[in-house]
C-alpha cells in the first residue's frame, strides 16, 4: 500500500484494534522445554483481569520459592509486554542474578535497555548473547535494530533477513526496515511505507506512530496526524501521551476549543498533568478569557515544584480583571517564589500602590 494512501487520511482506516497479547507461563521447575510458554488461560475475558490474574499467580510463586529465576523472567515478559518497563527491569535483573548465563533473560534486558534509551549497554549486551547462537525472530530483530543505530547496514541487513525468513510477516520487522531506510538510506517516503505495514501486523508499537505522525506534521497534514493519534489512544488508553499529542497538534494548529477540550480529558484522565492545565491557562490568556484562565493555574500551582511563574501569571490575570487585591497576593507569591523574577517584583509595587490608593494611603 503506497504511503500516500496514508497522507490521504484514509490509510489504516480498516484495520482493527487487535489487543496485546500478554505472555502467560506454566509453573514449575520441572516442566518440558516445549511447554514453558503455555499456561491455561484465567476464566475471565478482560484482559486487565487476565494481566492481574497472571501477575498475582507469579508472585505468588516467586513468594513460595523465591529461587526460581524462570518466574521472575515470567513476571518480566509480562511486565514488558505490558510496557511496565521499570518492573520488569526489576525482575529479569533478578532473573539473571539467580541464573547468569541464560540467553533468554540476557535478551529480554537488552530489550529494556533500548527502551530505555541505553543503546550501547544494549549493544554491549546483545552481542554477548549471540554466543548463544539463538534462533529467533525477537533475537534478529533486535540485533537489526541495534545495528542501524550503530550504523552497521551489513548486520542490520542479514538479521532483518534471518528475522523475516523466521516471521515474514512480522510487524517489528517492517520497522526495523523502516528505521533501516529512514536512517541509513535516507528515504524517509519509503520508510513511512514500511511504518504503515508495521502497525498492520502489530499495532502495539508507539515508535512508530511517534514517526508517522511527526513526517506528516512536517507535512503540514494535521488532519491525517490526529487520524493517526487517535488510532494510538485506542491501542494505548492508559497513557495520556497520546492525548497530549492531540492536543498540542490542535493547539498549534490554532483549533483551540478542540484543544480545550482533550486536555480537559488528559486532566480527567489524570490529576497530576500540571502542563495540560497550563497549555488550557495559555490558552485562554491568548484568548483574554481571565476567569478562566485562573481556574487552570490555580490547579496547576499545587503540582508544580517552582511555581513562581504559574503564580505570576495569575497575578497577571487578576491585574488584567482589576481584582488588585488578589493580584497583588499572587505577586508576591511570585516574587517569594522567585526573587529574581523582575515582572512579579514590579507587579507587586504596582498593585500596591493601586491598592493603597484605593484605601486613602499617600505616599
Amino acid at each position: 500500500m503506497n504511503f500516500a494512501f496514508l497522507i490521504n487520511y484514509t490509510a489504516l482506516r480498516n484495520y482493527h484494534f487487535l489487543p496485546l497479547l500478554l505472555i502467560v507461563f506454566l509453573f514449575g521447575c520441572n516442566q518440558p522445554t516445549k511447554d514453558r510458554y503455555k499456561i491455561s488461560p484465567p476464566p475471565s475475558d478482560n484482559e486487565a483481569s487476565f494481566f492481574e490474574a497472571s501477575v498475582k499467580a507469579l508472585s505468588d510463586a516467586i513468594r513460595s520459592n523465591p529461587s526460581v529465576s524462570e518466574n521472575y523472567f515470567k513476571r518480566a515478559t509480562i511486565f514488558f509486554q505490558n510496557r511496565q518497563f521499570k518492573e520488569s527491569l526489576k525482575d529479569i535483573n533478578r532473573a539473571a542474578e539467580l541464573s547468569p548465563n541464560n540467553a533468554d533473560y540476557l535478551l529480554l534486558k537488552a530489550k529494556l535497555l533500548k527502551e530505555n534509551g541505553e543503546i550501547d549497554k544494549a549493544w554491549q549486551l546483545i552481542n554477548q548473547v549471540e554466543s548463544y547462537n539463538l534462533e529467533s525472530v525477537d533475537y534478529y530483530l533486535i540485533m537489526a535494530e541495534l545495528s542501524v543505530y550503530k550504523k552497521d547496514t551489513l548486520a542490520a541487513k542479514a538479521n532483518l533477513a534471518s528475522a523475516q525468513k523466521l516471521s515474514p510477516y512480522s510487524g517489528n520487522a517492517f520497522f526495523v526496515k523502516g528505521i533501516l531506510l529512514e536512517q541509513i538510506q535516507n528515504d524517509t517516503v519509503q520508510a513511512m511505507d514500511f511504518y504503515q505495514k508495521a502497525l498492520t501486523y502489530n499495532k502495539a508499537q508507539p515508535i512508530v506512530y511517534d514517526k508517522i505522525i511527526n513526517f506528516l506534521q512536517r507535512r503540514s497534514l494535521p488532519d491525517s496526524a490526529i487520524s493517526i493519534v487517535d488510532k494510538a489512544i485506542m491501542v494505548f488508553p492508559e497513557e495520556v501521551k497520546w492525548k497530549n499529542t492531540k492536543a498540542e497538534i490542535l493547539r498549534k494548529n490554532t483549533l483551540y476549543e478542540r484543544a480545550i477540550q482533550v486536555y480537559e480529558s488528559v486532566y480527567e484522565q489524570d490529576t497530576t498533568q500540571a502542563d495540560a492545565l497550563v497549555k488550557m491557562a495559555d490558552i485562554r490568556i491568548g484568548q483574554k478569557a481571565y476567569s478562566s484562565a485562573i481556574r487552570y493555574l490555580k490547579k496547576a500551582i499545587p503540582l508544580e515544584a517552582k511555581p513562581a511563574k504559574l503564580l505570576y501569571l495569575t497575578a497577571f490575570c487578576n491585574e488584567k480583571l482589576q481584582n488588585y487585591s488578589e493580584a497583588q497576593l499572587f505577586y508576591i507569591k511570585a516574587a517569594k517564589a522567585d526573587p529574581e523574577m523582575r515582572q512579579a517584583v514590579e507587579g507587586q509595587n504596582r498593585t500596591t500602590r493601586i491598592v493603597n490608593q484605593a484605601i486613602g494611603l499617600t505616599y
